[in-house]
């Protein structure tokens, strides 16, 4: 059927309304009810994704404690940011993939790693991350990732909200 959220629009063509996909793959994750309870496993089970095959994997409202690698042509929505938290205690708390796209949740990392990497042709809309390792990032962009309308924000010494390097990025409306 067709699945409303808050999505992701091309070039500066940003507002705050829904756009409708139609034709994704999708996965449902919840702490109960849901196809899944693990926003990894969830994007482990997607077969195949490709440019013609895109999955998206809508989280609903808990706490996710777990890191997330994340797989090309596969989306992560959090069904509401203020409500959807990703919480790592170790390593990297999400990486992005090629043309993966993550939105609308917060990402706490008290790990050794960036709260989120963004690399080449992936996208992180709408999304708050805290990072309190102490000796890292909250975002990580390289090679044409993209951050739009993100929040990073960082404690403890040697910690900043973003680190760019490689080819850089975009980074629009955003707060660090």
């Amino acid at each position: 059927g067709t699945i409303h959220y808050y999505g992701f629009c091309k070039e500066d063509e940003l507002d705050e309304k829904n756009y409708v996909h139609t034709g994704y793959n999708t996965k449902i994750v919840a702490p109960s009810g849901g196809d899944y309870t693990s926003i990894q496993s969830a994007i482990n089970s997607c077969t195949t994704p490709s440019t013609t095959n895109r999955y998206v994997v809508f989280v609903y409202p808990g706490d996710y404690a777990e890191n997330i690698t994340m797989a090309s042509w596969v989306d992560v929505v959090g069904i509401d940011k203020y409500v959807v938290r990703i919480i790592s205690t170790s390593g990297g708390a999400v990486i992005m993939a090629a043309n993966s796209r993550l939105s609308n949740l917060i990402v706490e990392s008290s790990g050794t790693a960036s709260g989120v990497t963004a690399v080449a042709n992936s996208t992180v809309y709408n999304v708050r991350c805290t990072n309190s390792s102490g000796s890292t990032y909250a975002f990580d962009l390289s090679n044409s990732g993209e951050l739009i309308h993100c929040q990073g924000i960082s404690s403890g010494g040697g910690s900043y909200g973003l680190q760019v390097y490689g080819s850089g990025g975009v980074v629009r409306d955003c707060e660090f």
